[in-house]
């Protein structure tokens, strides 16, 4: 069972096949252009690695293309240990319309002893 702080637990199998809806207190505005930004090069390492990762998503059918007007998220990308690039969506803008939920972090000490 998955159960988020303070609510009911949550079966596995039905956030898997229906997804996970985040409980938002206030939606976030949605917009159906993208912001302006200055010109990409579709040449660049970080332009290919986010194409590519976008467009394998895609296909793993993790993610979709939206149909709708919705959220704008900055992506960008780090450096992993192999030289590769990973594209990274910076959720920080998200967190002011969801409720804060306070929890417990258990040190290895109580788990072992539950």
């Amino acid at each position: 069972m998955l159960k988020v702080s303070g609510s009911k637990p949550l079966p596995v199998r039905s956030v898997i096949q229906k997804g996970y809806k985040i409980p938002f207190h206030i939606l976030p505005p949605t917009t159906s252009s993208l912001p302006c930004k200055a010109q990409q090069d579709k040449t660049s390492p970080t332009y290919q690695a986010i194409k590519t990762k976008t467009c394998s998503l895609i296909i793993k059918q993790a993610i979709e293309e939206a149909k709708e007007p919705g959220f704008c998220l900055r992506i960008f990308t780090i450096s992993k240990k192999t030289g590769d690039l990973c594209p990274v969506l910076n959720l920080c803008s998200l967190n002011q319309y969801i409720p804060l939920k306070h929890f417990n972090m258990e040190s290895i000490h109580h788990v072992c002893h539950m």
